[in-house]
């Protein structure tokens, strides 16, 4: 995650204003994150905050802000988890294997940790999403989602059964709505 928020903090507000959000996270303002390196939640969450109050957004603008270019980014880098799986239900159900595919090159310890965030489970009309991070990012997740669906043409809605995007512990219910059907012409 520090990764892609590094890469669209750059690319969105600059270089210079990234170093400075890095410096306010703690963090060397010329910090080149891996894409391929475990960092600890309270490290990604201390740019997302740092990152809000910058920038002066709310924590939902700043999601759905980052949700198009994490998408666009993802299947630049990635376009295998993106094949085959044109619907927003498809995608979400596998998204649980691409996580731990992901996760697959991190220290043991690190591997279980990502592996540990989030279970998902089919239900009619969308997913369920079971998430579990002290960085409590259930509402980029949330975020991701509905932008996905704007994408692939499926009205997308989140509505969280337990807890909420702010939590460190919540269920979000992934619904894919249904369009009504468009009058003939």
């Amino acid at each position: 995650m520090p990764y892609l928020l590094s890469a669209f903090l750059e690319e969105t507000a600059g270089p210079a204003v990234r170093g400075e959000i890095l410096a306010e996270a703690g963090f060397d303002p010329n910090e080149a994150f891996r894409i391929d390196a475990g960092y600890a939640d309270r490290q990604c969450r201390r740019i997302l905050d740092a990152a809000c109050a910058r920038l002066g957004l709310s924590e939902e603008a700043a999601f759905a802000a980052f949700a198009p270019f994490f998408l666009d980014r993802s299947r630049t880098m990635f376009p295998a988890f993106f094949n085959r799986r044109p619907r927003v239900r498809d995608f979400l159900l596998h998204q649980p294997e691409v996580h731990n595919t992901l996760a697959a090159g991190l220290k043991e310890g690190q591997r279980d940790h990502v592996a540990a965030k989030f279970r998902v489970e089919p239900m009619p009309g969308g997913v369920r999403v079971f998430y579990r991070s002290e960085n409590r990012l259930a509402g980029l997740y949330a975020a991701v989602a509905c932008r996905l669906g704007e994408e692939f043409g499926e009205p997308t809605r989140v509505r969280y059964e337990a807890g909420g995007p702010g939590d460190a512990e919540c269920i979000m219910a992934v619904e894919v709505l249904e369009q009504p059907a468009q009058a003939a012409a």
